[in-house]
């Protein structure tokens, strides 16, 4: 943009020189604070009076304290713990009911594999057989 314009149209662009000049005068009001509370320490320390500006700083030090405010969001947190405690649980029951259901189908390959067993004239094996019908029998008399 033509600076004829921007000047004509008072645009101009001072932002980043304003911004520049605050972040120095903020440095040297900090420098400064820092300074005449280490003055005031030397003061003391050498025997000297505090200074009432001291006495004030530490006489409201507890006063400055924040006050415990109630949370605003104490009852979305509390459904929130919750919800997270349902989902674990529910995380928890459905792993229970995978490693449930893995060990029946490795018990039932066993058996599919002890039955598929034969011997030398491809006869059933007689042993697995009986195994088989002795589990059968077991697992009714649980119930």
């Amino acid at each position: 943009m033509d600076p004829l314009v921007s000047f004509a149209s008072g645009k101009s662009n001072t932002f980043a020189k304003e911004r520049a000049e605050y972040k120095q005068r903020q440095a040297y009001y900090k420098k400064s604070k820092l300074l005449r509370q280490y003055q005031r320490e030397v003061k003391y320390l050498e025997g000297g009076t505090k200074s009432k500006k001291l006495n004030d700083d530490e006489h409201h030090e507890d006063s400055r304290r924040k006050k415990n405010k109630t949370d605003p969001f104490a009852k979305e947190k509390k459904l929130a713990e919750e919800s997270k405690a349902l989902k674990e649980a529910a995380r928890a029951a459905r792993a229970a009911a995978e490693k449930d259901r893995e060990a029946k189908i490795n018990q039932r390959k066993k058996r599919s594999k002890a039955s598929a067993q034969r011997d030398s004239r491809g006869r059933p094996l007689i042993r697995n057989t009986i195994s088989g019908i002795l589990g059968k029998l077991q697992k009714e008399a649980q119930k």
